[in-house]
């Protein structure tokens, strides 16, 4: 008799699609595998505010009528981030806007924009399930970049989407072999002329996007920007003689300047993450070991009319943005 066995999460994925309507689902054109995958479908289920029977539980077969009262989805995604593959198409719709310019290398410049792009039909693969589950109208509400010693660089989404169809048989993905960023190919940050030793740091997008539960639908309406989108740059510095201080005094003057890292690949792979206008918004130093004091500082990101707070720029060979 053969065994029979839950199934595993090796292989996970997620393919993309960008629509051209907002919630209606398009063919999927782009895959790339994942570290982590959440996708959730919750369908919230009230009950008549009714006094109903004289049973101790709410019971619908003694004059209480549950119905739907929400019916929302969303997607928590974490993949490594590359120079060169389908990573670039969830930049641009994570920051809003991205031109391409040169002739070979090309550079592709991701700025945040409003509105966002359309939307993303993402169909999401269990690992070695049979099935997957296709969500429709998906956006990008947050998202965060970071780097850490020994590490590739992790790129994490957080998605609201409009619903999923019932989950059926999966489609067979093809990769695109995408060049991935390594914390060895980090660049130090330049800052104000500071150059500090970084340990490690988070790049963060929030586009301050809500669901719109309307009459008529139990599911979302295109999620509205309800505030301004907010960019942060978290770093862990060693405390030197160097720059240790001289961040502390720019902190506490309120100092602005972009804040820029580069981190260099192989043959023409370079990326480029520039925070606009950046000021030291948290300091924080804690002592708790003979060792190597470390600084945390959180930098907060401003627009100014022409720069609007944050900036990705990926060098590649290829000629599109968006590798399909």
């Amino acid at each position: 008799m053969a065994l029979t066995l839950p199934y595993a999460g090796r292989g996970a994925s997620i393919g993309l699609g960008e629509e051209s309507t907002w919630g209606t689902p398009v063919s999927i054109t782009n895959w790339l595998r994942v570290s982590s995958l959440t996708a959730t479908r919750e369908i919230v289920r009230e009950v008549d505010p009714v006094l109903g029977s004289d049973s101790a539980a709410a019971n619908v077969h003694l004059g209480a009528v549950s119905f739907t009262a929400s019916d929302n989805s969303s997607l928590s995604v974490e993949i490594p981030f590359a120079y060169d593959d389908s990573t670039e198409l969830l930049l641009k719709h994570a920051l809003g806007a991205v031109a391409t310019t040169g002739a070979g290398p090309y550079t592709h410049a991701f700025t945040l924009a409003t509105p966002l792009p359309t939307g993303l039909t993402v169909e999401a693969i269990y690992g070695t399930a049979a099935n997957s589950e296709t969500f429709e109208g998906c956006q990008i509400a947050s998202w965060e970049i970071s780097a850490e010693v020994g590490k590739p660089l992790m790129f994490s989404l957080d998605l609201i989407g409009e619903t999923s169809a019932a989950r059926g048989a999966k489609s067979t993905p093809t990769y695109t072999s995408g060049s991935r960023a390594y914390h060895h190919q980090v660049g130090t940050l330049s800052w104000n002329a500071r150059t500090p030793t970084m340990v490690g740091w988070k790049l963060s997008g929030d586009n301050g996007l809500e669901r719109r539960q309307l009459l008529g639908a139990n599911t979302t309406g295109v999620p509205s920007p309800e505030s301004a989108i907010a960019v942060s740059l978290e770093v862990t510095i060693e405390y030197d003689s160097t720059t240790g201080d001289n961040v502390y005094a720019d902190y506490l003057a309120q100092t602005a300047a972009d804040a820029t890292i580069i981190v260099t690949g192989t043959g023409n792979d370079v990326a480029t993450f520039v925070l606009h206008n950046a000021r030291i918004t948290g300091h924080t130093m804690p002592v708790s070991s003979r060792g190597k004091l470390i600084q945390t500082l959180t930098l907060t990101g401003y627009g100014d009319g022409t720069d609007h707070g944050c900036k990705i720029t990926v060098v590649n060979d290829n000629a599109t943005a968006v590798t399909n």
